[in-house]
């Protein structure tokens, strides 16, 4: 969801790719529903074993990609960061946390996936759709831990 405020506005008089028929605003704030994961490893692709770091949304996404390196021979996870917004606090910007832990619940009678973040600095974030529900989670299970330093 994009937020603005009105005096952001910028009129079509003002700026040379605005005609009268559309709006443009001079900043606006992105609040994310969900984090972004950063992720930086080494892998075995065509030219040989190399590091990168790729941006991926979902957590399914994330585990997929944390499998691939698993059963790479050379594969290995240098580190995970969550990226996300402020919040209520959106002058914070963008918050890059490398995670420590993960971990999920199951929830049987809405089929949704409650997930907890653990960071290095020590704080936990829990998952926005986390709602009391009918039936008691399954076991939470630890997804991802971090190596020691």
């Amino acid at each position: 969801m994009f937020t603005t405020h009105e005096l952001n506005r910028i009129n079509s008089h003002n700026h040379p790719l605005l005609t009268s028929a559309h709006q443009g605003w001079s900043l606006v704030s992105l609040h994310l529903n969900c984090p972004y994961f950063l992720v930086s490893y080494q892998a075995t692709n065509l030219q040989g074993v190399s590091k990168r770091t790729d941006l991926v949304w979902t957590l399914s996404d994330l585990m997929e990609l944390c499998d691939y390196i698993k059963q790479d021979t050379h594969g290995k996870i240098f580190q995970i960061a969550m990226l996300k917004d402020g919040g209520l606090k959106a002058e914070l910007g963008w918050q890059l946390s490398n995670l420590r832990e993960i971990w999920t619940a199951n929830d049987p009678g809405q089929q949704h996936c409650f997930v907890t973040y653990f960071t290095e600095d020590g704080t936990t974030y829990l998952d926005k759709a986390i709602d009391v529900g009918k039936e008691p989670l399954e076991p939470w299970a630890q997804v991802f831990k971090a190596d020691p330093v």
